[in-house]
């Protein structure tokens, strides 16, 4: 930046989009070629300031602007606004033959359904065939009808990918549903997604 009389810039975009927070962003360089930076945030955690010094380094110009640490994270567009984008951390893994709780959530938390997997071979005692339904609390997300009759042959293979995720109400256990219990077999239910905090 070359020598100039103070000059003045302020810009303001979204800084959160999760929390829709903004920030007003100020850059200003003197006499001397030193760079000004302020950053003042705004949002439900109230006012943040953030200030950076970049002096001169003695060619009338101010230091490089790699010398100021800068942090981001990918996001996307939702349709409404902004979100962040998110990788799964968790990875859920088990043979169920009846409905159970894939994943005990705590309070104070939530999880965030990623993806899902599930293979299933074997016999029920019924001839409508076996339903099987997965929830986030009591919420169902994702539905399938695995088979009609009463003894699958093979492996039905079963799986949806949702992205940056579903995610659940605060401590909303996943779970499977299944009509009714296998009596030989098993389903193999493999979910991935993140444990976030509200």
């Amino acid at each position: 930046m070359a020598n100039q009389n103070d000059a003045f810039l302020v810009a303001d975009a979204a800084l959160d989009p999760a929390t829709g927070s903004s920030y007003k962003k100020n850059l200003r360089c003197d006499l001397d070629g030193n760079l000004f930076v302020t950053l003042v945030g705004s949002g439900s955690g109230g006012i943040v300031t953030f200030n950076a010094y970049l002096p001169d380094d003695g060619d009338n110009q101010a230091a490089p602007a790699a010398t100021l640490a800068v942090g981001a994270f990918g996001v996307g567009f939702n349709g409404v606004g902004y979100d962040r984008q998110r990788f799964p951390s968790a990875f859920l893994t088990s043979e169920k033959t009846t409905s159970a709780t894939l994943l005990a959530v705590a309070g104070g938390t939530y999880f965030r359904v990623m993806g899902l997997a599930i293979s299933v071979c074997g016999t029920i005692a019924g001839a409508a065939g076996l339903v099987l339904t997965l929830s986030l609390g009591a919420t169902p997300f994702y539905t399938a009808h695995v088979f009609a009759g009463a003894v699958i042959t093979g492996d039905t293979q079963l799986g949806a990918d949702y992205g940056n995720g579903i995610a659940g109400a605060d401590g909303a256990d996943l779970s499977i549903t299944f009509s009714e219990a296998l009596l030989t077999g098993s389903a193999g239910v493999n979910v991935w997604g993140i444990l976030e905090t509200p």
